[in-house]
């Protein structure tokens, strides 16, 4: 999900460049892909049940807090 909210902010961010040839179909593309990340993301927050914490995860695959074996056991 935090990627969704990554890519819509920086759709939103980018300033059409109307001078350069192919401009309004890139800005048009961009459109149409921030339109459907934005009902992607709210889909998955109506089905959120509350049981998956993004943040808790990235803390627990980064550092499960354990004691970590000798160095001759690696």
């Amino acid at each position: 999900m935090a990627a969704l909210r990554e890519m819509i902010d920086a759709i939103d961010r980018r300033a059409p460049q109307i001078e350069r040839a192919g401009e309004m179909r890139i800005a048009r593309e961009a459109l149409g892909l921030r339109s459907e990340a934005a009902r992607r993301l709210a889909e998955l927050e109506r089905t959120d049940d509350g049981g998956y914490d993004e943040t808790l995860v990235e803390a627990i695959m980064t550092d499960d807090g354990a004691r970590q074996a000798p160095r001759w056991a690696r």
